[in-house]
């Protein structure tokens, strides 16, 4: 049989499914992005701002919702992890079951897993557990004092009459205040029970490293992969760019925009989830550039497949588990930036934080900030956030180390 004369045209528009009716997962996205815009819409139009988007139903015993700025971004990050992360393994149960086989045997890989999912369940759960932790402890949820006791140790742990001002809710026995249920982790001398802000400052730890992700990913996929796959002066100039932004951090960027704007959490997200990408942007090229010489990458741009097209189909997905080791190992960085900037309290002092706590700050009114630091005898007050905060970086910081190891295809040779 004689060889034909020429090749068959392929017609890739055809073969890659263009011109078909959108995925369920592009379908999802637009409605999902469309409802959101609409809810968004409708609080800051209809809603009066004394009001709550989602009113209190007392009579069911559900808590209602007032919505913030912050609040609106990570809705909007949460939809976008579970379109393009969580949804691709839920309709994959084969790489689903891929992926847990190879994080399960690793114990630091489960334990750091076990740790973040007990960090997102906490700060998600706030906002519906929180109203109902302040009826229990005896707080507004303005954080007003109602009867609140100052200083009251953990459960537990005992003080002296003395430190509490002789108000004691637990028993009192040899002139020695005992915990108790009503405050289970203590509480502070501004009238706040101890659980409860502590869980608050999950909340915008949660948020504040959620919404700076799903910011800064996009941008440094963009730009690694780019640059990885264009070569030449693209790539030169886009790292060139990347180390004139390293050499302002973002850090100092928040504080000069803090002057005009004033503090706050949409600041805090906003400045470093658009100028703290340059990490993850010089690892995703590093990755980028072995791929893009493969031989599936090669024989695709030599069978006609136009460079968007083998990016979107043969490079991106094979960087994505480099993607997801560097973000959570940004994640970690970003919630001790927050902590740290409430902490010097260089954020807003009426947006809960544990770097507030651990400062012992506490806000006496009209924006009125006072800084008692560390007393040895109340230890709790400040002890507790930092214990969160110190589990809640190791679990990232474990998992990210123990992902890197875990997705990289090269170690399953070696098993």
């Amino acid at each position: 049989m004689s060889p034909p004369d020429s090749f068959e045209e392929v017609d890739w528009a055809e073969r890659t499914g263009a011109g078909r009716r959108p995925s369920r997962r592009a379908a999802g996205v637009v409605a999902s992005a469309l409802a959101l815009g609409a809810a968004f819409a409708y609080d800051y139009v209809a809603v009066p701002d004394d009001e709550r988007l989602v009113p209190e139903m007392a009579g069911a015993g559900l808590p209602g919702w007032d919505v913030t700025g912050i609040d609106w971004l990570f809705l909007a990050s949460v939809l976008a992890v579970w379109w393009y992360l969580l949804y691709p393994l839920a309709a994959d149960r084969r790489l689903a079951r891929y992926y847990w086989r190879r994080v399960r045997r690793s114990r630091r890989a489960v334990l750091g897993l076990a740790g973040v999912c007990v960090f997102y369940a906490v700060g998600i759960a706030g906002p519906f557990a929180l109203d109902l932790l302040r009826e229990f402890t005896g707080v507004t949820a303005a954080q007003g004092p109602r009867g609140v006791a100052p200083l009251q140790p953990p459960l537990g742990f005992a003080v002296s009459t003395s430190v509490t001002n002789g108000i004691c809710v637990g028993e009192v026995v040899d002139g020695m205040c005992h915990g108790s249920l009503a405050h289970p982790l203590g509480t502070t001398e501004g009238l706040r029970d101890v659980l409860v802000v502590t869980v608050e400052g999950a909340q915008s730890a949660m948020q504040v490293a959620t919404v700076v992700a799903v910011l800064s990913a996009p941008i440094g996929i963009a730009v690694g992969v780019t640059a990885a796959f264009a070569g030449g002066r693209v790539d030169a100039l886009l790292m060139r760019y990347v180390d004139l932004q390293l050499v302002v951090p973002p850090f100092f960027v928040y504080l000069f925009l803090q002057v005009f704007v004033g503090r706050g959490f949409v600041l805090l997200v906003v400045v470093f989830g658009l100028l703290d990408w340059g990490s993850l942007a010089r690892l995703v090229r590093s990755d980028a550039l072995s791929k893009a010489e493969l031989g599936y990458v090669l024989a695709a741009e030599d069978a006609g497949s136009g460079s968007l097209p083998t990016i979107r189909r043969h490079l991106l997905p094979n960087v994505s588990n480099t993607v997801v080791t560097g973000v959570s190992l940004l994640m970690p960085t970003v919630i001790l930036v927050e902590v740290t900037l409430a902490f010097l309290q260089l954020s807003s002092p009426t947006e809960t934080s544990w770097g507030n706590l651990i400062s012992g700050a506490n806000v006496l009114g009209a924006g009125t900030v006072t800084i008692d630091g560390f007393d040895p005898t109340v230890w709790w007050t400040e002890a507790v956030p930092a214990l969160a905060l110190v589990c809640t970086v190791v679990a990232f910081g474990a998992l990210g180390d123990a992902l890197r190891d875990v997705l990289d295809p090269r170690t399953e040779a070696d098993r």
